[in-house]
């Protein structure tokens, strides 16, 4: 029996590792949902795929042919139930978005996905409202349902925009938040800005942004970060060349937060990934059909954060960073 497998990678969206969702009955297509609402951002995107067992064509065959893994003339809406106002989603190319469908198993062209622009929900500032997914397959299927409340926006308290941020051996260093009662789990996220100059190629200084993914899967409302990951992060992204010089810029933060049926996920997950577990992936849906996952996140971000005096001192003498010419 060969099986047909659907990787939904969460790392785009918030989970920090790869998981399988495995279609286990004997030829039956099984509808495959991936979507997280986003007040934060300019569209909203939902996949929607399709696996299925097939006796006698490979697995890896299937996985490369669009026809298999994608629906034709799928009917994807979004509902309000507050007022069953009803958002008609458009059938869009990702790769032509922005998102690019990395090389793997999979077909990557094309890359569909399921396309509103948020203007046009209204969604309510800070309001916990309900939205219902609903895909057609057919006339004749049955609609494929699942809801999610529009979670909050974080509320970042620790750094503030223009503020600082200090990575010392006298104490660690703590970015925190609010609870807000629609939340359940948190990412944070940090991009390093600094500028870089290359005598070898010759010109000024470049703007250059490394992410680094700092917590994943968060339920305090604070992250601790030992002083020396600061410079120990630097270290692993950026090259030693003594024909490169560098300066700090500043921080940007993002704060990620999501509702119950990410945590529901994780929660699922880790339950089976002990050290006297089997090592299986278990499923989690919250699809009336099918698999996969339907919910909502929301982000709030802390800008243009800059790093202590001592901190640049260490930047630039420290043991760990010296090597990497900041200035």
């Amino acid at each position: 029996m060969r099986y047909l497998l659907l990787t939904i990678l969460l790392s785009l969206i918030f989970i920090s590792c790869d998981n399988e969702l495995h279609l286990t009955e004997n030829k039956k297509e099984t509808s495959i949902v991936f979507g997280f609402l986003n007040p934060a951002d300019t569209a909203q995107y939902i996949r929607v795929e399709r696996a299925f067992v097939d006796e006698s064509i490979s697995a890896l065959e299937i996985a490369q042919i669009p026809d298999s893994i994608y629906y034709e003339n799928l009917d994807v809406k979004l509902v309000r139930l507050a007022d069953n106002r009803v958002f008609q989603l458009e059938e869009v190319d990702g790769n032509t978005e922005g998102y690019i469908k990395e090389d793997g198993a999979f077909a990557t062209a094309p890359n569909t996905v399921y396309k509103i622009l948020t203007d046009s929900l209204d969604f309510v500032a800070d309001g916990e409202e309900i939205f219902e997914l609903r895909i057609k397959r057919s006339e004749s299927d049955t609609t494929i349902t699942a809801q999610t409340i529009i979670v909050e926006q974080p509320h970042l308290t620790k750094p503030k925009d223009a503020s600082s941020l200090a990575f010392t051996a006298i104490s660690d260093t703590k970015i925190r938040w609010l609870e807000k009662e629609s939340l359940n789990i948190y990412d944070v996220k940090v991009y390093v800005h600094i500028k870089q100059q290359n005598f070898d190629t010759g010109g000024g200084f470049v703007d250059t942004t490394l992410v680094w993914d700092l917590a994943n899967n968060v339920r305090d409302k604070e992250v601790v970060i030992p002083y020396q990951n600061f410079f120990t992060f630097l270290k692993s992204e950026l090259v030693e060349d003594e024909n490169i010089r560098r300066r700090f810029t500043s921080l940007d933060v993002e704060l990620f937060g999501a509702g119950e049926e990410l945590e529901n996920y994780v929660n699922v997950l880790q339950a089976n990934l002990g050290i006297t577990s089997s090592q299986e992936i278990p499923t989690y849906t919250n699809m009336s059909d099918g698999l996969g996952i339907f919910s909502s996140r929301n982000v709030a971000t802390s800008r243009d954060v800059r790093i202590s005096p001592i901190t640049l001192d260490s930047l630039f003498e420290g043991s760990i960073t010296k090597s990497l010419n900041f200035e």
